[in-house]
């Protein structure tokens, strides 16, 4: 999931480029296409060379772009409790943070076309009737977190608690100078901040 989020980050950041946007959509791809087979089966051969190609064109394209601030809203989880798991602590986020974003792009057209088109690298180009309200984003994401078995993952899980909120925030807002904030494609403030880690114990 680390890896797959790399690649979402990446083809979203302002500092991509045409180089790293193909490797994104071929890791966000094949972490969709096969990472299911994979936890299903880790006998899976195909499946694990598949991620294992998927992992190492997310971390090039990590060296020709940059994440986003998804990256630097986790490190307040993973700094504040070393026992938890970087990925994990991406999960608990997407929702909420990619939600927001989202909101925050309406006006973007560049950034709007590029959430599609990773929808598209998917498998879930468009809408279905009964979703027509949902983004296909946020649709292909949480058919995702369901097919591996994460869409139940709570941050109590990781050892965190909805009363740190404001330490986690003010841990983020630290590196609102950092590459992984100057690169988010929408400016995002303490009050988008705010409101991404309380989406993610709302749930």
């Amino acid at each position: 999931m680390d890896a797959f989020f790399h690649a979402v980050e990446c083809f979203l950041s302002k500092a991509r480029q045409p180089m790293s946007d193909m490797l994104c959509l071929e890791a966000a791809h094949l972490v969709t296409r096969f990472l299911p087979a994979a936890v299903d089966n880790g006998d899976d051969l195909s499946a694990r060379t598949a991620l294992s190609w998927a992992s190492l064109a997310a971390g090039m394209s990590l060296t020709l772009s940059s994440p986003i601030s998804q990256h630097a809203l986790e490190y307040s989880f993973s700094g504040s409790n070393p026992q938890s798991q970087h990925g994990a602590g991406l999960v608990l986020l997407c929702r909420s943070y990619f939600s927001r974003l989202i909101q925050l792009a309406a006006g973007d057209e560049d950034t709007s076309d590029r959430l599609l088109n990773l929808a598209v690298a998917m498998g879930f180009g468009a809408c279905e009737e009964d979703d027509e309200d949902a983004h296909p984003f946020l649709i292909a994401l949480e058919a995702l977190l369901e097919a591996v078995g994460l869409d139940e993952l709570r941050p109590e899980d990781l050892g965190f608690h909805e009363e740190s909120v404001e330490q986690y925030v003010q841990a983020a807002l630290k590196l609102t100078g950092s590459r992984q904030f100057l690169n988010t494609p929408v400016p995002m403030g303490e009050a988008d901040v705010r409101a991404i880690f309380e989406g993610v114990f709302a749930r």
